[in-house]
């Protein structure tokens, strides 16, 4: 039986080489470190994020004889409603100045025709107040594409890294709702790819200079991560890296950690897509009927977390300097109306998740 990182990190210190151990979302009853969002999807997906109560009693939130957190949607009954069964979590706590986000994932959601899930981190005011997606990805798509949203001139540029660059600007107000995208190039990063592999770990690092966002399959989790003592100068090429022009502890304000399974919308049900996916299109006419009449597809389309421990950075040697406009005040962004731009990798076009009037 493999091991989990979680019973490991159980057993050492909270004191990590570089961070400090902030929260252990599996310690002390999962569901107690989340909001349960129950209003519409603002993304228009068909979808009914249910409440903690629903979630448990309906199967959708458990927890396994082996500490891990099963997190999935209604795969027996035919959607009605706003849609299908689903569950949206975000964090009680905000996160600002940086940290090292590591998840490690028994199995994710991904590959089936209608479904958007994520991992996610974003501010109270929608990608203005920033925003990070870790793990993103619609219907048959193989691969991550992982994304920052900015509020304010942003670039990145080409970096060492396995995934492959696609877009630059991160300022949603310029480079429009996709901000700045990387896609991680291998079908092992993301749904059944991933899963075939037994999951593995993903581990995200935020510090004002930017983004940086590792994939360790099981086989090959690194033993600083293991032995609970995680150390990202010892981890080698990451997959993405989002090395930014601005401040990032300044244009990522008040995050919360969000992981959902959302299903068509602005993204997954655009036609844009779903009409140049042959896989679903032969399915259904439209994303919505697909998920609606077609239970049984989405059997597979769980989160089985093993662990989620956010951590802080003990060296605090940047100081951000204060913003020449401190008046600034976001505004949540209406985008319904944009059009979606295609990758530069032209088998396969999605773009980044368009709910940035969240």
């Amino acid at each position: 039986m493999r091991p989990l990182i979680s019973a490991f990190l159980a057993l050492t210190p909270v004191a990590f080489a570089q961070y400090v151990l902030e929260d252990d979302y599996l310690a002390g009853g999962f569901a107690s470190h989340w909001n349960f969002f129950t209003d519409d999807d603002p993304t228009n997906g068909y979808v009914d994020y249910v409440d903690e109560a629903t979630a448990v009693s309906s199967g959708l939130l458990s927890t396994l004889v082996n500490g891990s957190v099963f997190l999935g949607v209604d795969s027996t009954n035919p959607g009605t409603g706003r849609g299908r069964p689903s569950v949206r979590i975000e964090s009680k706590k905000n996160y600002n100045n940086g940290g090292l986000f590591i998840i490690d994932l028994a199995h994710m959601p991904g590959g089936q025709c209608g479904s958007w899930p994520a991992y996610w981190l974003i501010g109270p005011g929608g990608a203005d107040t920033g925003e990070v997606d870790m793990i993103e990805a619609i219907n048959t798509d193989t691969t991550n594409l992982m994304s920052v949203k900015t509020g304010r001139e942003c670039t990145i540029s080409q970096q060492v890294m396995t995934g492959t660059l696609e877009t630059t600007d991160c300022n949603v107000n310029t480079g429009g709702v996709v901000g700045c995208s990387i896609d991680s190039a291998s079908p092992f990063t993301y749904g059944g790819g991933f899963n075939s592999l037994d999951g593995g770990v993903y581990a995200t690092e935020w510090v004002a200079e930017g983004v940086t966002i590792w994939y360790f399959q099981r086989s090959a989790i690194p033993a600083d991560i293991t032995a609970g003592t995680p150390d990202p100068s010892l981890w080698g090429v990451p997959l993405a890296k989002f090395l930014t022009s601005c401040n990032l502890n300044e244009n990522l304000i008040n995050q919360q950690l969000i992981m959902n399974i959302d299903f068509c919308g602005d993204y997954a049900g655009n036609p844009f897509y779903w009409d140049n996916d042959p896989t679903c299109k032969s399915q259904a006419d439209t994303c919505n009927d697909f998920v609606q009449n077609n239970p049984s597809a989405f059997e597979q389309t769980y989160w089985l977390i093993n662990s989620l421990r956010p951590t802080t950075r003990t060296n605090h040697d940047y100081k951000p300097t204060p913003r020449a406009d401190d008046d600034y005040k976001p505004t949540p962004r209406t985008n319904h109306d944009y059009e979606p731009t295609p990758r530069t990798n032209h088998d396969y076009e999605p773009t980044p998740r368009a709910d940035d009037d969240y």
